[in-house]
């Protein structure tokens, strides 16, 4: 009887053990999940074909019927780590179509623009909605690019347009509120915008920058990079997510030029305003 007793205090102590480093592991477990990062992504893919027919086209027209195709891509990355007072977003969006004549004619490219937002914020405290904040906006093309918008050089002199030639970079530092619903508000009080090329064949052949100054250097060059100061930027995005395979991106952006219009009449205070605004939407993503 006394070894059955100590058999069972032996099991007892035993199974108590085990439990506590069970509850231990879970406890390590959990520690590990606070401080994993929390990164959001998604990636959407689209393609549309289509066909044109050109019924009243001249006799001797030389493309009555033409096929085109487009490429949309959009991607998010985004770095929200709870309790922690710095965020990231990366939105990448990807639009590219192709047209196609007839069997004589080259393939042409009727559209090729990539937009990339990044904003980097960091909270007055911890679980605001108030941030202080950076935005970058970029834009630029993917495709190298010939005469007449061909993928092929028919003519031998070589691209008019390609990747990062030309490039935009608008850089936003300033305030955001942003809510839990997906609505944000960024004012920046200065907003800078640098354009430029990378290549100094295409600078050279002045497609891009025709409406800046000063653009011939001493040397009869073309400048490769210019930079605009728009004033006040102000920024407003929307964010509407439908269950796991719908989301919807809506963003506006204006810029106002004060710092040139202060000493001219009331009157004259929009001339220098810009507005735009995209849509975006990302379906059926696959990470």
């Amino acid at each position: 009887m006394k070894s059955l007793i100590q058999i069972f205090l032996f099991n007892l102590l035993t199974f108590s053990l085990l439990a506590q480093a069970d509850s231990l592991q879970v406890d390590s477990t959990q520690v590990e999940e606070e401080v994993t990062p929390s990164w959001e992504k998604s990636f959407g893919l689209g393609l549309s074909l289509s066909h044109t027919l050109n019924i009243n086209a001249p006799a001797n027209s030389a493309s009555k019927e033409g096929f085109g195709s487009t490429v949309s891509i959009d991607a998010v990355l985004n770095y929200i780590k709870e309790k922690s007072r710095f965020t990231m977003r990366n939105d990448l969006s990807w639009t590219m179509a192709l047209y196609k004549a007839n069997g004589q004619i080259p393939t042409q490219n009727t559209s090729d623009i990539l937009l990339t937002n990044h904003d980097f914020s960091l909270t007055f405290k911890k679980g605001g909605n108030w941030y202080f904040n950076t935005i970058f906006n970029t834009e630029t093309s993917v495709l190298s690019l010939f005469e007449n918008n061909y993928l092929q050089d028919q003519n031998a002199l070589g691209p008019i347009q390609s990747f990062l030639n030309p490039y935009a970079v608008t850089i936003n530092p300033g305030i955001k509120y942003e809510t839990d619903k997906g609505l944000g508000i960024s004012i920046s009080p200065y907003v800078l915008k640098i354009r430029g090329v990378t290549s100094q064949a295409i600078a050279d052949k002045d497609i891009f920058f025709q409406d800046q100054d000063n653009r011939i250097l001493s040397d009869g060059h073309y400048k490769k990079m210019f930079q605009e100061q728009l004033g006040a930027g102000l920024q407003i995005w929307y964010t509407k997510k439908f269950g796991k395979w719908i989301s919807i991106n809506y963003k506006i952006i204006t810029n106002s030029n004060y710092l040139e219009n202060i000493f001219k009449n009331i009157d004259d205070l929009d001339d220098e305003h810009f507005f735009s605004y995209q849509f975006q939407s990302a379906l059926l993503p696959l990470i």
